[in-house]
């Protein structure tokens, strides 16, 4: 039997205010998938693997702030709460390009530069986009 708790979906714990803090700490701690995705334990751990690493990306904003959207096969999404300072709100992450750094030999180095291009952005945009080659896509 698998370790992974049931799935929520925000209705479900939205109608609650006390679940709140529940959906909060989903979205945070690990990928929740939608009820109509069937997922193996494989794909959940693909997931959750990007995701961190996604963290990992965005941990000079501060782990409180950086919330988790949306997983799905081509992208991660995620929201900068009290952000305050800068216009940054959203972040958009292409999977496949996440899965190629993380597994790249310089991606210490990578990572560092990418950490300075969103702290350039972040005064700038209120989104940014990774690579910046899917802006193309996403402004259809």
């Amino acid at each position: 039997m698998a370790a992974y708790p049931m799935h929520y979906t925000d209705f479900d714990l939205s109608l609650r205010p006390e679940l709140r803090e529940l959906r909060k700490h989903l979205r945070r701690e690990r990928v929740v998938p939608r009820p109509d995705e069937i997922l193996d334990r494989a794909t959940l751990e693909a997931r959750n693997r990007d995701v961190a690493f996604a963290r990992e990306i965005l941990s000079p904003f501060g782990e409180d702030t950086v919330v988790l959207q949306e997983v799905n096969e081509a992208l991660i999404r995620f929201r900068l709460e009290n952000n305050d300072g800068t216009r940054l709100r959203n972040v958009v992450f292409a999977r496949p390009c996440l899965q190629k750094l993380a597994d790249d030999s310089v991606r210490n180095i990578k990572i560092d530069y990418l950490r300075r291009d969103l702290e350039r952005v972040s005064k700038k945009r209120d989104t940014y986009v990774y690579p910046h080659s899917l802006w193309a896509i996403l402004d259809d």
